[in-house]
């Protein structure tokens, strides 16, 4: 089971010899929601919840994340460090073997269908211009890092959600 306690890797805990196999002149931080995908994390736990609930659940916890909206908003616009402790509280509880297969299965799929046109020329060419190439998310690293090193990233830094 997954609980509500939240651990973010960040770039200043990790240990270069550990990322880093070869010496790096150059590195490229790109960030995922938004900017290499055309969506959000918030999608990501619609796409979940929808596999998870029968038909009537999810219309109505769909209908009780809209009023939800705003507190998002407000809580994310204020402090990351807020809206993720609000956020990955709606894990808790989830069977990690149950999340990992409904990422593989819906999840995934959904970001590919979202993937800006453009990203993958972008992260060829900077690499063929010797750049490191690390995603950084707030997004759970399940979901981020398979579409990242598909899309040629050599590494990727995201949220980790504890046992």
């Amino acid at each position: 089971m997954i609980s509500n306690n939240v651990t973010a890797c960040h770039s200043s805990t990790v240990q270069s010899s550990t990322i880093f196999k070869d010496k790096v002149n150059k590195i490229a931080f790109i960030d995922f929601d938004g900017t290499l995908v055309d969506s959000h994390c918030v999608d990501y736990l619609i796409v979940i919840n929808k596999n998870l609930k029968n038909k009537w659940k999810f219309v109505l916890w769909r209908t009780l994340l809209q009023f939800k909206g705003p507190l998002f908003y407000i809580l994310n616009y204020f402090s990351a460090y807020l809206f993720d402790k609000y956020y990955y509280r709606f894990y808790k509880g989830l069977k990690r073997k149950e999340l990992d297969d409904i990422i593989q299965e819906s999840v995934t799929p959904y970001i590919k269908k979202n993937i800006f046109p453009q990203v993958e020329e972008e992260i060829k060419t900077l690499r063929s211009q010797n750049y490191h190439v690390v995603v950084v998310s707030g997004t759970l690293k399940n979901i981020v890092e398979p579409v990242a090193l598909e899309l040629g990233a050599h590494d990727c830094i995201a949220t980790h959600l504890e046992e």
